[in-house]
């Protein structure tokens, strides 16, 4: 529905140009996976920047954006460094002296490289269980061991996914891959009281165009809650969507296996704040 659909709000962010280079939403490549409690731990460096390069999987922590200011190392502070040289090969002007300015600039830069070196970027990649899943069961690009180094089979993944958060993990991933093989860029909403949030390409491109709320068979929402709800993403200009999801009878649903998820029914209903001003002929 939304994959074609273009009356939503699609905000670019700041600095980023109207005809910028699309990324790739589908990582290319083997990458590995620790399971650990609810999360999946990526630690090979290289995997944990693809991951996120590519489709915006995780949250990637110990990456090093501006490795050191150079106001902690201004040139104004710089210190004469004694240093035992051959009076061969000992820099020289032309007046045959000694050029120490050139060693005092080279202060600074060598303080900050220790620094540097003193704090190594080495960044990791935790995933949510859904975006292991969905890598692992929809793009069959991760490979998923447990505590011990052994590795697990999907159906065995699948039975750890269900166990450590319950049987409504059925339902939240299937609603992810609904909107993952759409081509969103899926991510938790929950600061926004929803339980995802949809952006275009990623949210280093985009601020996020829909907050989703899952519903299930018999779900009741008090017309308060959805006001409120709806106010807030009117408010942080995004639409809400409440994503149904429909179990089939008990007898005919087998959730040994993620397969299941394709027998579910989804619907979305999209609903947005209506304002005269926007609205005018």
């Amino acid at each position: 529905m939304l994959a074609d659909d273009r009356s939503f709000v699609l905000e670019r962010k700041r600095g980023v140009p109207e005809h910028y280079e699309r990324p790739l939403l589908y990582p290319i490549g083997d990458f590995e996976g620790i399971l650990m409690g609810d999360i999946v731990r990526v630690s090979d460096p290289h995997a944990a920047i693809e991951l996120d390069r590519m489709g915006c999987y995780g949250t990637v922590s110990g990456l090093r954006r501006v490795a050191v200011s150079r106001i902690c190392f201004p040139e104004s502070r710089s210190r004469t460094v004694e240093v035992e040289l051959n009076p061969d090969t000992q820099p020289s002007t032309s007046s045959g002296t000694t050029n120490s300015k050139e060693f005092e600039r080279d202060a600074p830069l060598a303080d900050r490289q220790l620094w540097i070196d003193q704090f190594p970027s080495s960044p990791t990649l935790t995933l949510s269980l859904e975006e292991a899943l969905f890598l692992k069961f929809a793009l069959n690009v991760l490979t998923v061991k447990d505590a011990q180094g052994n590795q697990l089979s999907l159906e065995e993944f699948w039975t750890e996914c269900r166990k450590r958060i319950g049987e409504s993990f059925v339902i939240r991933y299937a609603a992810y891959h609904y909107y993952r093989s759409r081509g969103w860029v899926v991510r938790s909403g929950l600061s926004f009281g929803v339980d995802y949030l949809l952006y275009k390409d990623g949210p280093e491109y985009h601020h996020s165009s829909f907050g989703v709320r899952i519903l299930t068979d018999g779900d009741q929402i008090k017309s308060s809650h959805f006001g409120a709800l709806n106010r807030v993403m009117s408010t942080v200009k995004k639409e809400l969507i409440h994503c149904s999801i429909s179990v089939p009878v008990a007898s005919d649903f087998d959730v040994s296996t993620p397969n299941c998820v394709r027998s579910l029914h989804i619907k979305e209903l999209r609903t947005r704040t209506w304002m005269s001003e926007r609205n005018r002929d």
